[in-house]
């Protein structure tokens, strides 16, 4: 849907009503279920509660450095440190971690370093198709929001864990972080690949094999 330009929230929201629609045709919730005070809009809207109060706030937090100039004049100093595709790459790539680690979200990271990462790569727009700067800031910021405590997969594991019968109160981040596999392949083959150069194409062969 967002690829015919629908924007992310309207986007969400007819995908969960459309989950919630076949649900109920399907018979796996009871449409007495559906509107009960434990349904499951009601039970997600209060366990992502703490999470999403959390997230308004580091989006007001972030914009200080963007007005006050400091994220303008950040970037002109790391573009003029970049020798080359490769380092540009690198920045983005740990750029990514450092912003999920200190905002505690993807989407933040994301939308908050976007704008940053695509005027350091502007040096290099001859050299390699803008699409995959931004293949490496969103699946470095992902698989980093998974490797983090505070991260929001982390807390709506834990929140929904220590919820359920039997599971130990001291269950914490701990006790899967190993089991993240996903998380810590998107960080190795994204670090393979902007060593290496593998997947790095031209943005000019990119135009001639679409052509």
């Amino acid at each position: 849907m967002m690829r015919r330009g629908w924007g992310l929230v309207s986007a969400l929201l007819l995908s969960n009503a459309l989950a919630l629609l076949f649900s109920v045709v399907l018979g796996v919730i009871e449409p007495s279920v559906l509107f009960s005070d434990d349904s499951p809009v009601a039970s997600g809207m209060i366990g992502m509660a703490n999470v999403a109060i959390v997230s308004f706030l580091i989006l007001m937090l972030i914009q200080i450095p963007d007005k006050s100039g400091a994220l303008d004049a950040f970037a002109g100093w790391i573009v003029s440190r970049c020798k080359s595709i490769r380092s540009a790459e690198l920045v983005a790539y740990f750029l990514a971690m450092s912003g999920c680690i200190a905002t505690h979200s993807s989407t933040n990271t994301i939308v908050f370093f976007g704008p940053f990462v695509k005027q350091l790569m502007s040096d290099y727009k001859d050299e390699a198709d803008p699409c995959r700067s931004a293949n490496i800031l969103d699946g470095v910021a992902c698989g980093t929001n998974g490797l983090i405590p505070h991260g929001n997969p982390a807390l709506v594991i834990t929140g929904v864990a220590t919820s359920v019968a039997g599971v130990p109160a001291s269950f914490s981040f701990l006790n899967f972080i190993g089991y993240t596999f996903h998380c810590w392949g998107l960080l190795i083959i994204f670090l393979l690949s902007i060593l290496t150069g593998i997947g790095r194409k031209r943005k000019k062969e990119n135009v001639q094999s679409q052509g």
